[in-house]
């Protein structure tokens, strides 16, 4: 025997050299068959296909292991074994009565499988032997005993053992006394999938249904099954699917015992994932959790938000920590919880650390930016750029840096190697002279495609500009922004605004020049700004011909008008907008409305997986950068809840403001919407003193700890904003008038710092002036208490009063703020409705409710989903052309009508609106047709009309036919009911078109 052999037995030994056999780790190959190990024989009968051979990449110890394969089923009878003999002499050196343990380690690789152990001795006439069932992706030890008797053992052997079809390997073989150690009966390999059957390829010969899953179907509606026609690898995926919302649990349901869960340790932070598909539909939901159990009782559960896909497969994460004890049992649940088709493939269990890193994952850090522009990167002549620093972190050595304008031409191309490879490292550009224009820097280096955006223009006179504070600039006045970002719809609502703090609300910009004025007269009356919430970057089909001239021609709308800040897009990542169609709508904002702004609502995530785009810092951040404003929408009423950040408290409001200076480099606004609901009026309509609204002590710490950490710019979401006439908005109306005051301070100090106070607890957050200083009192548990010594007098807001003493106590998520000139708010008295005239109707608009009598109706085949556009039609006889015919209709989300082929000029849009067509003119004595493409951008779809000709009325409902194309295969319509409807309700207002 070679040295080097000598070596490697010593080395596999166990201490104290009590195992007898030969190479149990088979470590050492033979001379002659390096693809044997030595000392081990091959036993086969009944098969005489390859089936023994040395492992290489699965081994419990070194780097070798045995293995067995028999995949042929015509074979499943062979006999097939490792065997070790002549083991008689080494057996003599133990005493009779000696207690012998035979043991083996053994994988089943791929799919279940059984394997045996024995030691037999034909002299003796004694077998001693041990049957497993192997599960795939662990190692399961193969165990027995026997006493020593005072007999002759002769030459015994050990086998080792693959019984039927499949794949086994062996690792780490013992024969000897009884060890004192206790070894594990299961090892998982570090980065082992705990999920069985993870990817649904084996099917349970009767049931049909994937091995070791089960649907969970507590209801009637809905059902599982395995799926060949949808799969993200290899043949099958699980598909839950339901034509109706589930009436109760519809879900996969996968048990992990004991085994499947050794060696995991409690804290040790894993990643439960899958692939995820609804077949292009964004309205399915689903969730999924693991719960662990001992002894009986639930001791952990953790669980996803609820999730959507909207196009393709997409791989969804759910981050955790093992719980404190030690679990005996798991269940996993990928639930159902809508109508429509969920399929689920590749479902893994990994610990963080040995889950290896995907594409997404990979590429989350990298960037490319330019540094230093600006206040929302417009030059004011004479200032011109002419070197810009790019800062980076790139997946390639290699950055291509294009200049063009914005829609129009390229003008100059840059190329840069020999670049560090995700490492920060830092560039310079020297532009050549330009006119003034608005241009992009768009950055290429491997898969990473990133821009920004620049202008150059003579001296802004009009609209929304940026000072370097982020404070924002309205026609040239300092405006801090307090809106309203869902209004009511009664027209003394604008009152109550106007008389409560608010300077601004959103409002339809984009439904043509007589409404967008009609909007802008009335709300200026009223000294109230306009947002637009369009949702830009949703409509990714429209053409860039079409969305070229839509800006266009709202911008020479806006022109003629002072109110209007900009336009608002609400969770593009959340609600997965096209990245590419969210920043080529910025880009033409950017162009086309170079007056007004592009606001970025985010929803309140930003610290999700890489591998979800909706919700990673990383993806939000790309998003983030179309957009000259962004923030969060953070509602954290009652219990911190509506946020997946470790702080549970009101101060997650705080920490969702920094978190959003962080997505921009802090070089952009962050405006922040708060919450004005509670959570049961938003579920059943009802507050319930389980989910109260907030209250004045809640929304007034919501509001500071917003701007103390950052927010130039604060809004409030929710009913209790349209419930004007409460005892709920004078809360409101007296923290926004607080703001409105305290703001004109922040405004006209020359910086404001964000820092510590001395002495101040670490929760205390500041903001202080020259003349001001906000206190925020961040914990919801301690008073904060210290001494701070003021440089003059100062005044706590609202009462006005001196503030005298040196000693500042903060109770929790309390607030102090301090002026150096009195500032008296009064507390707010409750409004009562006034009767408002209506404006002149010069413009044909009015707010009143309109229910038609007709229903509403939709595609059957397409009743909600992603953007689709579909078609109508309705014939009708008349006895003779009418001498008036009024067509009234209301679309969720766009109509363009044509009445016997003859197309309507304006687009007609929104369910909250009725418009109406004189068309008697398009009508004829006979047969008539109506006909309207009706274009869906997201969720729920449909139409209602109703035209009254002379008197005859025909309505949308069982008479009306949907196509898909609008040429063949008419279908009888869906029909929802007559308004008002769910989800739809009541229109509010009335719209007289040409």
């Amino acid at each position: 025997m070679r040295l080097t052999t000598l070596l490697l037995l010593l080395f596999v030994l166990p201490a104290g050299g009590r195992n007898i056999l030969e190479n149990p780790s088979f470590e050492v190959q033979e001379e002659r068959n390096s693809a044997l190990p030595e000392h081990w024989s091959v036993i086969k009968r009944g098969s005489f296909e390859p089936t023994h051979r040395l492992e290489e990449t699965l081994a419990l110890d070194g780097k070798h292991a045995a293995r067995i394969d028999n995949r042929n089923p015509s074979c499943e009878k062979a006999s097939l074994l490792w065997m070790q003999a002549n083991l008689g002499a080494k057996l003599k050196k133990f005493q009779p009565g000696t207690k012998i343990e035979y043991s083996v380690y053994a994988f089943a690789v791929d799919s279940p499988a059984t394997a045996r152990m024995y030691f037999e001795s034909l002299a003796a006439k004694k077998c001693f032997l041990k049957t497993e069932k192997l599960s795939p992706g662990k190692w399961k030890k193969i165990s027995g005993t026997f006493t020593l008797e005072d007999l002759d053992y002769g030459t015994p052997y050990v086998c080792l053992q693959l019984i039927g079809n499949g794949s086994v390997v062996f690792d780490r073989a013992y024969l000897g006394p009884v060890q004192s150690s206790s070894e594990p009966e299961v090892i998982v390999p570090p980065d082992a999938n705990r999920v069985r059957n993870g990817g649904a390829e084996k099917l349970d010969a009767k049931t049909g249904l994937p091995e070791f899953w089960k649907v969970l179907r507590r209801g009637k509606i809905g059902a599982g099954r395995a799926d060949t026609a949808i799969v993200s690898r290899d043949a099958h995926s699980f598909l839950l699917e339901a034509d109706g919302k589930p009436d109760g649990m519809l879900a996969w349901d996968c048990r992990l015992d004991a085994e499947d869960l050794a060696g995991l340790k409690p804290g040790d932070e894993m990643i439960l994932s899958f692939d995820a598909n609804t077949r292009g539909d964004p309205s399915v939901t689903f969730r999924f959790y693991i719960e662990f159990m001992q002894k009986g009782k639930f001791i952990g559960t953790f669980i996803s938000n609820p999730e959507s896909v909207y196009a393709g497969w997409v791989r969804k994460t759910l981050r955790f920590k093992m719980p404190k004890e030690s679990p005996a049992s798991a269940h996993i649940y990928i639930q159902l919880l809508t109508a429509g088709r969920l399929n689920i493939d590749d479902v893994t269990l990994l610990p963080a650390a040995g889950a290896p890193a995907s594409p997404a994952e990979q590429a989350a850090g990298d960037y490319c930016r330019t540094t230093g522009f600006p206040p929302r990167h417009t030059y004011i002549r004479p200032a011109c750029p002419g070197k810009l620093k790019l800062e980076f972190f790139l997946p390639q050595p290699v950055l291509k840096v294009s200049l063009s304008e914005i829609d129009g031409k390229p003008l100059k191309v840059w190329e840069f190697d020999k670049l560090p490879v995700r490492k920060s490292g830092q560039v310079e550009l020297e532009l050549p002279p330009l006119a003034n224009g608005a241009y992009e820097l768009a950055y290429e280096s491997g898969g990473l495609t990133d821009f920004d955006l620049f202008r150059i223009r003579d001296k802004q006179l009009r609209g929304v500009s940026f000072r370097d504070d982020h404070v924002m600039l309205l026609n040239g006045k300092p405006f801090f922004p307090i809106g309203i970002c869902t209004p009511s719809n009664e027209l003394d609502a604008l009152r109550v605004y106007s008389q409560s703090g608010i300077n601004f609300i959103t409002a339809g910009v984009s439904g043509g020049e007589r409404a967008a004025a009609y909007t802008f007269e009335t709300l200026g009356k009223y000294n109230l700004a306009v947002v637009d919430w369009n949702n830009y970057g949703l409509r990714a089909s429209v053409s860039d011909e079409k969305l070229r001239r839509s800006f266009q021609e709202i911008n020479t709308c806006l022109e003629k008008h002072n109110n209007f800040i900009g336009f608002m897009s609400d969770e593009a990542s959340w609600n997965n907008f096209p990245l590419e169609s969210v920043q080529r709508d910025y880009k033409f904002i950017f162009k086309y409305c170079p007056d007004s702004i592009a606001w970025l609502n985010n929803a309140p995530r930003l610290t999700g997986s890489a591998d979800d785009p909706r919700q990673s810092f990383d993806s939000v951040r790309r998003y983030s950068r179309a957009a000259d404003v962004t923030g969060v929408d953070i509602y954290p009423v009652p219990g911190g809840r509506h946020n997946n950040l470790p702080n549970k408290t009101l101060s997650c409001v705080g920490d969702y403001t920094e978190l959003s200076r962080k997505l921009i480099w802090d070089e952009k606004p962050v405006w922040m919407i708060l919450q004005a609901f509670s959570w049961s009026e938003e579920w059943s309509g009802k507050v319930t003193g389980q989910n109260p609204r907030p209250t004045r002590h809640e929304l007034r710490f919501m509001v500071w700890d917003a701007v103390v950490r950052g927010a130039r710019g604060i809004v409030w979401y929710g009913k209790g904003a349209q419930d004007v006439y409460s005892d709920f908005w004078r809360s409101v109306a007296d923290v926004s008038r607080e703001l409105s005051a305290v703001a004109e301070w922040i405004m006209n100090d020359a910086r404001p710092a964000s820092a510590p106070l001395p002495g101040a607890p670490s929760k205390v957050k500041t903001l202080i002036g020259a003349d001001f200083m906000i206190l925020v009192n961040e914990d919801s548990e301690k008073t904060a208490e210290f001494f701070v010594k003021l440089p003059k007098t100062f005044y706590e807001t609202p009462s006005g009063k001196e503030f005298t003493d040196p000693k500042i106590s903060l109770k929790p998520l309390d607030v102090l703020i301090l002026t150096s000139k009195p500032v008296v708010i009064p507390p707010t008295e409750r409004f009562t409705p006034r009767e408002t005239a209506e404006q002149s109707n010069s413009h044909g608009i009015y707010r009143k409710k309109v229910l038609l009598s007709g229903e509403w109706v939709a595609h059957p085949e397409y009743l909600r989903g992603p953007e689709k556009t579909v078609f109508l039609k309705h014939d009708f006889t008349l006895p003779a052309r009418p001498r008036s015919a009024a067509l009234r209709i209301s679309v969720d989300d766009y109509a363009k009508v044509s009445v016997n082929g003859i197309p309507f000029v304006e687009e007609c849009s929104s369910h909250r609106t009725v418009s109406e067509y004189q068309i008697a003119e398009k009508l004829k004595a006979g047969k008539n047709i109506l006909e309207i493409a009706v274009t869906n951008v997201s969720g729920p779809t449909g139409i209602v009309f109703e035209l009254n000709a002379d008197g005859k009325i025909i309505r949308s409902g069982e008479d009306t036919f949907f196509s898909m194309n609008g040429k063949d295969s008419w279908k009888k319509a869906h029909v929802f009911g007559k308004p008002p409807v769910k989800p739809w309700g009541e229109p509010n207002i009335f719209m007289e078109k040409k």
